[in-house]
């Protein structure tokens, strides 16, 4: 018997990704609760970049660090990941290193 199977998956996560991180406290500070997104968005910094210069639009990192928090509410592929990472608060892309869009300033998923 494999150990994925003694674990109980519900079909459908009950709460999607925190929506309380909605602001922070005052410009340029981190909030608490958001330290540990930005360690692990440092422990990812780590790996080393298997893609070429050109053309990278965003850090493995953020990709990565972001990956993260789609598997925590429940992506299964690729496509769920995408759908997952953009109902992500801002502030939780802000501290996962993703980049503002040029025109409205909002933090972009990757």
């Amino acid at each position: 018997m494999s150990f994925s199977a003694d674990i109980a998956r519900p079909e459908r996560w009950l709460v999607p990704v925190s929506r309380a991180l909605t602001s922070a406290s005052s410009a340029g500070e981190v909030p608490a609760a958001l330290v540990d997104v930005v360690e692990l968005y440092r422990l990812f910094a780590q790996v080393a970049e298997p893609r070429r210069a050109r053309g990278i639009r965003r850090h493995v990192a953020t990709v990565l660090t972001v990956m993260v928090f789609a598997a925590l509410a429940g992506a299964t592929n690729y496509r769920e990941a995408g759908d997952r990472a953009a109902d992500l608060p801002a502030l939780l892309l802000g501290a996962a290193g993703a980049r503002r869009h040029p025109v409205t300033g909002t933090f972009r998923a990757p």
